[in-house]
């Protein structure tokens, strides 16, 4: 890579066509070809008969043969003996299939044999057909070139790696997802190459995009989302186990080689509900452990028969603690995978156990409702539900919206806003490992409620600092206690599907529109309202039931920390960005998508509930995944409405898991270690990360890009990698860091264009000139092209400029010259001596003058065309006397011109061209025929764009048609 990387090595390029020369790829082809070759040899595949033909080897030899004698002689893809070369590698599709065919292959490599095998063939006989001279010029810097790029880059090497990958004993994916996946790259090819095809017929659709090319692009983008997404599942559910089972025990022999009803042990296949079925398998395996066997294989398999009894004795015995069994009925307790018949059985006893129901799909058996304890006939399930739902509620509708507006309605600074949620910060991380280190029962989940209604229903009233410091701290200190001391509850209470419930009820109920509509009064009785719902809500202590033990991610609690945190820390930043600023938030969730947003995210959170236990970390990477989709979606004022269906989904599935981490996936029921790892994730994920989110985005005005991937690599490296993948991760992240970030760390300086309109305001320009071209008005005769409201508004700052006492700057790059407008800043009343305009000959002994008339030469693409358009179609109109015109011409012409037109004024030595002789010429815009007053005229008022002749739009016709007779006089004179 490192040899092929220099630009003299590969690939060589001719100059005088700027492709391709076909040996450059018969080179580079030719070595894909050993590799095909070599595959199932170096995989160690048992072969039917002898090695490669002679006459195979004789080919491969002469192609190298070819290739070295076309590099030497060159050429370019119109000389025959680079299309020879290159055609050379037509009938290798064939030869290597020939050859493949004389080894033994596995059964099921999930088709990917059969892939790599069309994609090398589509890839050399696609690579031949574009090398043609009549296609490779038209397919030049087109989507055509590209198309052949993922043929070979994405399809042909994803599907060889795959292959190599399945041969040395990895396992990963299933045959839907590499068929989604091959499908999906396959259809991307295809539509690239037709855009390009569409692309070489012209060049119109670089000036406006045309409806097809657009479509095209949206199909692309389809087809790498469901690339993406099966090579996520990929990697997800990838294990290096298959190549090493069966070197090590008999008990990972494959199924195809077992006695029909036996297990892998070679027990027979009994259930664990009929423990005589195995007993006599069992009794069987003890002497050879105890006679002390040499055999490794009878030891595993004795291993493996106590196992069992251990497994079935833990069941009998109806452990309630769950630390015998997984929950998820994935793995027992030891390690072995359990059979689907072992996992039903285990499945039944902890229903019994741990509350009835599937505890998957969030509980609802019978004993769910203990005698006494429940309010009104409502399951346990529906209460759990409501209390989290009311955590919600009261957290997002008074501490992060009503609490905040109160205090800068009472007149709060934004110092004593800081300090006063600074405080509640402090009181909630506090409280959280106070709780976790003293009690988590009901009583304290209950008064916490009480605590917040209290806070939330005085917090109207505290307008001075000292009060709001008391409701910070309260409100702080309940909500605190309140996450943490629920997190051990709801395991005992629920199952993850009423968590998601009552996660999409809390978004749902701030969503609502009187409640979102509210004004913060409201709100905060609102938010009372809800906490003395939730207090009520809060079942017993005997309404407790044992939990049957929760699931244990294969991720440490840091990763699963930080990973929340990054999501944690995106929302919030986004969230304040698209809350301050209008336009995104009218598109986002303005008044008319109120009722959306609430149906939203109680659809993802209720989904997120089915199917966390599923797929933890894919749910994780899927919510960072749609909050960056709605990151950028909202920056696009094109598809800022895409971003108020999205956000609140991925807002709702983070959430969820949010909530049910600590508890359901907690490696022990402990209470107290659950309460630890919901104050350590409450208080890194939840109040330090949505603090930085918004501290970081205070003067923002969209969400940057470098926040979404910052999250992203968080979110993915710690979710998806394991432990012995980092090292490898960190290296192609130095890489891509060294790649990516300058030599330099000092940051890249602004442009003068930037400099020059921060310049613009300082000096006070927008108190007489605007910057605004009025549609449909006398402003587009003088100014040039009406400006577009939405780009005016849309600057930061806005510079449309208080009034217009001078002329309108929007078009000035259009209608002056760099040198004159430098010259009019020295002295403005050289060319208007009654001007009020002061001169600013001190901005240029430095870069500031510069950098202003850069800004100012920024004019819009369409201007100069346009005026000169307007030019060529006007007429003056005078009306009246017309006024003597030696006297104007000496006040706005004589200054370059000279005083009888001879091109020798005073500036005429400091502009780089000469100003023109009005009594000999040459006259290049005005010759003499007819209606030349009328073309002196056009030259007076508009100018000559692109020269150092200005435009004087500010006479009226009479005086115009005054100075064009003058000049024609001087002219005949």
């Amino acid at each position: 890579m490192l040899q092929a990387s220099s630009p003299d090595a590969y690939p060589p390029v001719n100059p005088s066509s700027g492709g391709p020369t076909g040996a450059s790829l018969l080179g580079s082809t030719l070595v894909v070809v050993g590799l095909l070759m070599l595959l199932p040899r170096a995989c160690r595949l048992e072969a039917k008969g002898p090695g490669v033909p002679r006459k195979t080897l004789g080919y491969f030899a002469a192609c190298w043969v070819v290739f070295i004698i076309a590099e030497a002689i060159g050429g370019s893809h119109h000389d025959p003996l680079q299309i020879i070369a290159l055609g050379l590698l037509l009938p290798w599709p064939w030869l290597v299939l020939k050859d493949w065919r004389t080894f033994r292959w596995p059964e099921k490599p999930h088709g990917w044999r059969v892939a790599t095998l069309l994609w090398w063939t589509l890839l050399v006989v696609s690579a031949w057909i574009a090398f043609l001279p009549g296609i490779l010029d038209r397919m030049k810097f087109t989507h055509g070139l590209v198309a052949h790029s993922h043929l070979a880059m994405a399809g042909f090497t994803t599907a060889f790696c795959a292959l190599l990958l399945r041969l040395t004993g990895n396992q990963f994916g299933k045959l839907s997802s590499a068929v989604a996946w091959n499908l999906a790259a396959l259809s991307m090819v295809v539509v690239l190459a037709a855009t390009g095809w569409a692309e070489s017929m012209g060049v119109a659709w670089m000036a406006e995009a045309p409806a097809w090319r657009t479509a095209a692009l949206a199909v692309r983008a389809l087809c790498g989302v469901v690339m993406f997404g099966a090579s996520l599942h990929w990697w997800i559910s990838w294990r290096p186990d298959a190549g090493r089972a069966v070197i090590l025990s008999d008990h990972e022999t494959n199924r195809s080689s077992l006695e029909p009803g036996r297990r892998r042990d070679g027990r027979r296949d009994g259930s664990l509900a009929d423990p005589d079925a195995v007993a006599g398998d069992e009794s069987a395996g003890y002497p050879s452990i105890a006679a002390g066997s040499d055999s490794a294989c009878e030891l595993d398999r004795g291993v493996r028969v106590l196992h069992g009894s251990f497994v079935r004795a833990m069941l009998e015995e109806g452990d309630d603690r769950g630390n015998g069994v997984d929950d998820d009925g994935d793995r027992s307790h030891l390690g072995r995978r359990l059979s689907r018949r072992e996992y039903r059985s285990r499945r039944i006893a902890c229903g019994v156990v741990g509350g009835g129901g599937d505890r998957r799909g969030g509980g609802g058996g019978s004993s769910d409702r203990p005698e006494g304890r429940v309010l009104a006939g409502v399951s346990l399930g529906l209460r759990a539900a409501g209390v989290v739902a009311m955590v919600y509620a009261h957290f997002l509708i008074f501490a992060q919206f009503a609490w905040v507006e109160l205090m800068r309605a009472a007149g709060g600074t934004p110092t004593t806003e800081k300090l006063a949620l600074g405080s509640m910060a402090v009181a909630g991380i506090a409280a959280g490992f106070v709780v976790a280190r003293r009690n988590t029962k009901p009583a304290v989940l209950r008064t916490a409620f009480i605590a917040a209604a209290v806070s939330a229903a005085v917090s109207p009233w505290a307008s001075s600092m000292p009060g709001a410091l008391f409701v910070s701290l309260l409100t702080g200190g309940a909500i605190g206690t309140m996450t943490v001391s629920l997190a051990p509850l709801l395991p005992r209470w629920c199952g993850l599907g009423w968590v998601g419930l009552g996660t999409g009820i809390g978004y749902a109920l701030c969503n609502f529109p009187p409640v979102f509509l509210a004004s913060p009064a409201q709100q905060a009785g609102l938010a009372a309202a809800f906490a003395l719902v939730g207090a009520v809500l809060v079942p017993g202590t005997a309404a407790i039931l044992p939990t049957a033990g929760s699931t244990s991610t294969r991720h440490g609690m840091v990763a699963v920390i930080a990973a929340f945190t990054a999501l944690v820390w995106l929302d919030s930043a986004a969230f304040f960005i698209i809350q301050h600023e209008r336009d995104l938030k009218s598109a986002t969730w303005g008044e008319p998508w109120l009722w959306r947003n609430a149906a939203v995210h109680m659809a993802a959170a209720v989904i997120a509930g089915l199917t966390l236990r599923r797929g933890f970390s894919v749910l994780l990477a899927i919510a960072w995944t749609i909050l960056a989709a709605a990151a950028f979606a909202v920056n696009d004022s094109a598809i800022r409405g895409l971003a108020g269906w999205i956000y609140p989904a991925g807002v709702s599935l983070y959430s969820t898991a949010l909530v049910a981490w600590p508890g359901f996936f907690s490696p022990g029921a402990e209470p107290r270690l659950i309460a630890r790892r919901a104050a350590w994730l409450y208080a890194v994920a939840g109040w330090f990360g949505s603090a930085n989110g918004i501290g970081m985005v205070q003067s923002l005005h969209h969400v940057p890009a470098a926040f979404v991937i910052m999250a992203g690599m968080v979110v993915l490296g710690t979710l998806l990698l394991r432990r012995d993948q980092w090292p490898v991760a960190v290296a192609v992240a130095v890489v891509i860091v060294l790649a990516v970030v300058p030599a330099s760390s000092v940051p890249p300086k602004a442009t003068p264009v930037e400099r020059g309109r921060a310049v613009y305001p300082e000096e006070g320009c927008i108190h007489c000139h605007s910057r605004y071209v009025r549609p449909g008005s006398t402003d587009e005769l003088r100014w040039g092209p009406a400006s577009d409201l939405s780009q005016v508004l849309g600057e930061k700052p806005v510079i449309i400029g208080n009034r217009r006492q001078g002329p309108d700057l929007t078009n000035i790059g259009a209608r002056r010259s760099e040198a004159w407008l430098k010259l009019h800043f020295l002295n403005p009343r050289d060319f208007a001596p009654r001007s009020p305009m002061p001169s600013y000959a001190g901005l240029f002994k430095d870069t500031r003058g510069d950098d202003l008339i850069a800004f100012l030469r920024d004019a819009p693409a369409d201007a100069a065309p346009s005026l000169m358009v307007a030019a060529v179609s006007w007429t003056p109109h005078s009306k009246g006397v017309v006024p003597d015109g030696a006297p104007l011409f000496m006040n706005h012409c004589a200054i370059c011109h000279g005083p009888v037109g001879h091109g020798d004024g005073r500036f005429a030595q400091v502009l780089i061209k000469r100003p023109t002789d009005l009594d000999r010429g040459p006259f290049v815009w005005t010759p003499s025929g007819p209606d030349l007053e009328n073309r002196i005229a056009r030259t007076i008022k508009f100018g000559v764009p692109g020269t150092e002749m200005p435009g004087h739009e500010t006479l009226d016709d009479a005086q115009i048609v005054a100075l064009a007779r003058y000049v024609a006089y001087l002219r005949t004179d």
